[in-house]
């Protein structure tokens, strides 16, 4: 399948399948969409609101390739990390339907294996919230989902969770955790 050379286009194709951040409505998971709310856009009962406005989503967008070069840094001696476009989509083979919009490539550099690259920041204000964002040291819920998703559809030997728990870039006020994983693909 041909990458899409827009946003416009990109969202259109995001229309004709599932992608690794939906991965939580499909099975009821996800606080944001119900997976009768997913259906309804996916089959154009509905239109997806537009949140690229939204602080929280500007926030992780900005923050995305400052991480992927963190993640770069840190892992330099491990992993070769890529970044093709913001429309980087891989299809699944067989599923043309399952995709996934990478945040980056990895090659592992022993091996040459290939890897996704899943970046997600988050807000936590209280620690409950941190409680319910990293549970046995990794993302929780949705994100795990996520990578869940990303992680089965390749059928990896495992997958690395990354995270940078002091990362205060935006506010001064609003701490963050972000995760990256990195995930084996074919």
């Amino acid at each position: 399948m041909e990458m899409p050379k827009s946003h416009d286009e990109w969202l259109a194709l995001r229309l004709k399948g599932i992608g690794g951040s939906e991965a939580a409505a499909v099975i009821g998971q996800s606080p944001w969409c119900s997976n009768v709310e997913l259906w309804k856009r996916k089959t154009g009962r509905v239109t997806a609101p537009d949140i690229s406005n939204n602080q929280a989503v500007q926030y992780g967008h900005d923050a995305e390739p400052l991480l992927r070069g963190l993640f770069a840094l840190d892992y330099a001696g491990r992993y070769r990390t890529e970044y093709i476009s913001e429309f980087d989509m891989v299809h699944h083979p067989e599923h043309p339907y399952i995709f996934a919009t990478l945040d980056g490539r990895l090659t592992e550099l022993e091996t040459g294996r290939k890897g996704v690259l899943e970046i997600k920041t988050t807000s936590i204000l209280r620690s409950m919230q941190k409680e319910q964002w990293w549970q046995d040291g990794s993302p929780a819920s949705r994100n795990s989902i996520i990578a869940k998703f990303y992680t089965n559809y390749s059928q990896p030997a495992g997958i690395l969770q990354y995270s940078t728990p002091n990362s205060n870039m935006s506010m001064a006020t609003t701490p963050r955790i972000s995760a990256v994983s990195a995930a084996p693909i074919p």
